[in-house]
């Protein structure tokens, strides 16, 4: 990426907002605070905050791998912060979201082991995506084709 669009990038509100986002979040602990008071659903509710990364990743850095990485470590905090108590313990030691910020961070820069990281996990993301179409399709075909059975008795 030029030296001056990694520039503009860093100058915009939402790169400052997910810098701002991941101290508030993850360095001054509001994601477990939320988890204990809203029990699974504070990280669906946390999950929100990570709108100005995929908008930065998407519109601004316009990268799709970079945008399937955020959405992996989105859904991995949401995931374990379904589970009681290790949800809360997982927002203190996992924080995604100043994970997800030094990954936009490392990308911009063109840190080689961020872009490796930022690929591993896009990859991982792809196949999760196509392992759920591949789930979804087999339920529709398993209820269509009950349905025929049921119909044609």
């Amino acid at each position: 990426m030029p030296h001056n669009r990694r520039e503009a990038i860093k100058q915009t509100t939402a790169y400052r907002m997910v810098k701002l986002i991941a101290l508030w979040m993850d360095q001054r602990f509001l994601d477990p605070i939320i988890g204990v008071l809203l029990p699974s659903v504070g990280d669906v509710l946390t999950s929100f905050f990570s709108l100005p990364y995929l908008y930065l990743s998407m519109v601004k850095i316009k990268s799709i791998p970079l945008t399937l990485a955020i959405i992996y470590n989105m859904l991995l905090d949401i995931l374990i912060g379904l589970i009681p108590f290790v949800g809360v313990v997982g927002d203190i030691f996992k924080r995604a979201f100043a994970r997800n910020a030094l990954l936009i961070e490392g990308y911009v820069e063109g840190r080689q082991a961020v872009i490796r990281e930022v690929e591993r996990k896009a990859v991982w993301m792809a196949l999760l995506i196509v392992l759920f179409f591949l789930i979804y399709w087999m339920i529709v075909s398993v209820v269509k084709l009950s349905e025929w059975i049921i119909s044609f008795f």
